[in-house]
């Protein structure tokens, strides 16, 4: 069986990928941050498949908000029912970021930190010298696209997506995709340095 080593980081179709390439009789290996490059199969191709890092926070809130019921429940920490009394939806937490609400604009960037620190950065991607070359294909924006260059990456078929909702784990339709303004800038703000790394990747995308 082939194998593939994904670097991705959280909320970036992991499970979705791992599945479909199952599917095709592919090995994916998904290392953890620090883990060293002598401990993966030697020889496998290394890849990675980015989201934008506003989308994918937006994706983490909504799955804790909802302590990621249905489908991957589990309580909240004592840090999150301390934030999400204070931020109550996606757009309050962007909002909050610059806001003059000293209050509000301590709670966001806590929750900032802590989600740094637990779900880590685009900036920690592919920096371990092994990794630096790593095949970049594409973003969770056009996962198909991504999929397609995958597995030209490794040789073997093109796999089908799953449609189950467990393995998709999709933000329910009820809570809200749209971002406010104000929303946009404060996150726009904090994560600069990482939308600039995200940017700078996506331009290692084979065309």
């Amino acid at each position: 069986m082939p194998d593939l080593v994904l670097l991705q980081l959280p909320r970036t179709a992991r499970a979705s990928l791992v599945t479909a390439f199952a599917g095709v009789g592919v090995t994916v290996h998904l290392p953890q941050f620090g883990r060293r490059a002598t401990e993966l199969p030697a020889g496998a191709p290394v890849a990675t498949v980015l989201r934008h890092p506003i989308d994918r926070l937006q994706s983490h809130f909504h799955l804790r908000v909802r302590a990621g019921r249905p489908h991957h429940p589990e309580m909240w920490t004592d840090w999150e029912a301390a934030f999400f009394t204070a931020i109550h939806t996606f757009d309050a937490w962007g909002e909050a970021i610059i806001s003059t609400n000293e209050f509000l604009r301590s709670a966001a960037d806590r929750g900032l930190l802590l989600w740094h620190s637990h779900e880590r950065t685009l900036l920690e991607l592919l920096d371990q010298p092994a990794h630096r070359d790593a095949f970049v294909a594409g973003s969770v924006d056009d996962l198909p696209a991504a999929v397609e260059r995958l597995a030209a990456l490794v040789q073997c078929d093109v796999p089908e997506l799953s449609t189950d909702p467990a393995v998709i784990d999709a933000t329910p339709p009820t809570l809200p995709r749209e971002r406010s303004e104000l929303a946009e800038m404060g996150f726009r703000i904090r994560l600069a340095d990482e939308i600039e790394r995200y940017e700078t990747l996506l331009e290692r995308v084979p065309r």
